[in-house]
């Protein structure tokens, strides 16, 4: 299931602030009165220790603890405390989700902070509020924001040399760049996090951070490969690394999901789910517990699956993550629902399912589609299955477009980095060639060493780099011929879904009694059949753009004639059509469907006092890039009532067809129907 993977990964983002709260504090609050405490100092070192104690099991009453050291500090006009109270009481609203009331208390920090000035010399207080506040921004999806108030966290860090604040905004600059889509980006930030990170916690969530950058690429063995290094780095501490250790056994689920090794998928959840049994964090642990029943549906285990998903308190969980609650959560309960048959509880969540989609189209709500389909089906609602099968298949074409351009990224990335590296080394060279040219005459025999040991250097390394291209050309290669692959596969899949409207389409005749109504609908089975021919010639092609006309028309007539075979008469259809005559993909589906109701209308009309009859379609070359297309039948024309049956709806979409081409078009009724059109060929 992707939608899994996807939101696990978003954990990753939480882990360095998670970790914070996970780090050693006071073992235990001595019992002391709190009247008892005689200094401000004091009282507010109390205060602190107890917010901070609450902070990892009630964040209600850490929540009141950092509130009444507010009130103390205000009384005593001690603005740093003020700042840090504030600061840990926006920390609460962001844990419980009140994003609006976080964003709130810590601007109010900021507006402090920026009123004193350089009076205000906790930098790296100062740092992490404006860190929060592009953290908040950022789950705002206002990004432009997001990064200018990281900007001024890294410009703090950097003037007063403060390491571990830098570190912390070089990586929350990395997620914003990876929110908005930005993957280049954000690799190059978390790369100054790994540079300059010594603590653990934010070595481990960078590598977090990397793997999931890397598993929106679709790279899974590169997200695998940094998941594991900094779960390598948490494991060395032990026990308190202990809830980083339980985020990276999450997060390296994900990419062996989308691999499809749920095995390994499960290994690393249960060993993880094991450790976070009496850790006091709901929601990480609907996490784990959601991911372990989804990849035990995977693995058609659902007695298992049953026992994990469903143990999970739905009321809480719609609390404190309605997104989480609406999308994942409720499209996971549908899919097991449905995988034992219990229809009825998967019909109460179609409501809330659809309602989600509607609100979130993106592709991991799009997996839960072929699911509510199946439903429909079993259910018999044919025209909710036609409805969905549309969107759906509309919807996979605009993902489809969008991985390739993520992958052409992704190779650009690779190229672009590559050429830097390249212009470095030849920089550097360059730079140290004029530095030896300077120096005394004694050093020249040094000097040619030198040049020629570098010299020696640039051709292995322009021989490296020429190795690094070579392979990248056979990597674009490869990559041509799979979307080469695609192509044909989104055209394959074009005809087989234009194969179910017309096994719908059949379906709903056979059940309706009104001979009109199943004639129209026989009639509309026709022309989406056509087309389907259509798709079927391009993929067998190799050619996409450009189809065989004359091969198309055989067949198409063909196909007529077996619908048609009741009428037993002895037709013939004569083609003059050049071997080589190929149409673009855009004037074909036109002048298919108008072919389509031509031989119709012949079949149904025009040889009904005659035992045989004969049809000729003809397509030539004219002055130019004109072409000319001509059909004409022997049959007995039009008479009285043949005219009115002319202005039906396939006369009609002929005429509006013709325009659609671009083309002059023309009847007449000389010794039966003869009909041409002449139009401009755009082959590619």
């Amino acid at each position: 299931m992707q939608r899994t993977s996807i939101l696990i990964l978003l954990v990753a983002a939480l882990s360095t602030a998670f970790s914070k709260a996970q780090s050693p504090q006071f073992d235990s609050i001595s019992k002391i009165e709190f009247d008892d405490l005689s200094s401000f100092e004091d009282k507010a070192e109390y205060l602190k220790a107890i917010g901070k104690e609450y902070h990892s099991f009630d964040l209600d009453k850490s929540y009141q603890a950092f509130q009444q050291l507010h009130e103390l500090s205000v009384a005593h006009s001690d603005t740093a405390n003020i700042v840090w109270a504030l600061t840990n009481m926006a920390n609460q609203k962001r844990d419980q989700v009140d994003m609006t009331g976080a964003y709130k208390l810590y601007f109010e920090s900021k507006v402090l902070v920026e009123q004193m000035g350089n009076r205000f010399t906790d930098y790296a207080q100062t740092s992490y509020i404006y860190t929060q506040l592009a953290h908040i921004q950022t789950k705002k999806l206002d990004f432009d924001s997001a990064l200018i108030y990281c900007q001024i966290a890294i410009e703090v860090s950097l003037a007063n040399q403060d390491t571990g604040s830098l570190a912390n905004a070089y990586a929350i600059e990395g997620r914003i760049y990876e929110k908005s889509g930005n993957y280049e980006k954000a690799i190059e930030s978390f790369y100054s996090v790994l540079e300059i990170g010594k603590l653990p916690y934010i070595l481990t969530s960078t590598h977090n951070d990397i793997g999931a950058v890397f598993f929106r690429m679709k790279d899974y063995q590169s997200a695998i490969y940094h998941i594991k290094k900094g779960l390598d780095i948490s494991l060395k501490k032990g026990e308190s690394e202990r809830f980083n250790i339980m985020i990276s056994y999450l997060n390296l689920s994900a990419p062996y999901s989308a691999l499809g090794k749920h095995d390994s998928s499960l290994h690393y959840l249960l060993k993880g789910n094991d450790l976070a049994k009496d850790i006091k964090n709901p929601s990480l642990k609907d996490y784990y517990s959601l991911t372990i029943g989804q990849n035990y549906l995977e693995l058609k285990n659902y007695e298992k699956a049953k026992k994990y998903i469903l143990s999970l308190d739905s009321v809480a969980m719609r609390k404190r993550d309605p997104n989480f609650y609406y999308g994942t959560f409720s499209s996971t309960k549908f899919s097991l629902y449905l995988a034992l048959n219990e229809l009825d509880k998967a019909e109460r969540l179609l409501g809330i399912l659809r309602n989600s989609i509607d609100k979130n189209r993106n592709d991991m709500l799009l997996d839960i589609y072929p699911e509510i389909i199946k439903f429909y089906e079993q259910k018999g609602i044919l025209d909710s299955v036609i409805s969905l099968q549309k969107v759906m298949l509309s919807y996979k074409d605009s993902l489809l477009v969008s991985e390739r351009i993520e992958i052409s990224k992704s190779q650009e990335f690779k190229y672009k980095t590559n050429l830097i590296k390249a212009e470095n080394e030849i920089l550097n060279l360059k730079q140290t060639e004029i530095t030896k040219e300077n120096q005394n005459k004694s050093a020249q025999l040094k000097i040619a060493i030198v040049s020629l040991i570098l010299l020696c250097g640039l051709l292995l390394s322009l021989w490296v780099l020429f190795l690094k291209f070579r392979r990248q050309r056979n990597q674009l290669r490869e990559s041509l011929n799979r979307n080469t692959v695609l192509l044909k596969e989104i055209h394959h899949r074009i005809k087989n879904n234009l194969q179910m409207v017309t096994s719908l389409l059949d379906l709903q005749a056979n059940t309706i009694d009104n001979n009109e109504a199943a004639t129209i609908l026989e009639t509309g089975m026709n022309r989406v059949q056509s087309i389907s021919l259509l798709h079927q010639k391009l993929y067998q092609n190799e050619d996409f753009a450009n189809i065989n006309f004359k091969e198309f028309v055989r067949q198409l007539a063909s196909q007529i004639e077996d619908i048609h075979s009741s009428i037993q008469k002895e037709i013939t259809v004569q083609m003059d059509i050049a071997d080589n005559c190929l149409l673009d993909i855009d004037q074909a589906v036109p002048l298919s469907l108008i072919l389509n109701e031509l031989i119709t209308n012949s079949y149904k009309y025009a040889f009904q006092n005659k035992d045989e009859g004969q049809i000729k379609i003809k397509l030539i070359q004219k002055e130019s890039n004109m072409l000319q297309f001509d059909y004409h039948d022997n049959g007995t024309g039009f008479d009285e009532k043949q005219v009115g049956k002319m202005q039906s709806l396939g006369t009609r979409l002929i005429s509006i067809l013709s325009k659609q081409m671009k083309g002059k078009s023309n009847w007449n009724n000389k010794n039966g129907v003869h009909y041409s059109i002449n139009f401009e060929s755009v082959v590619r």
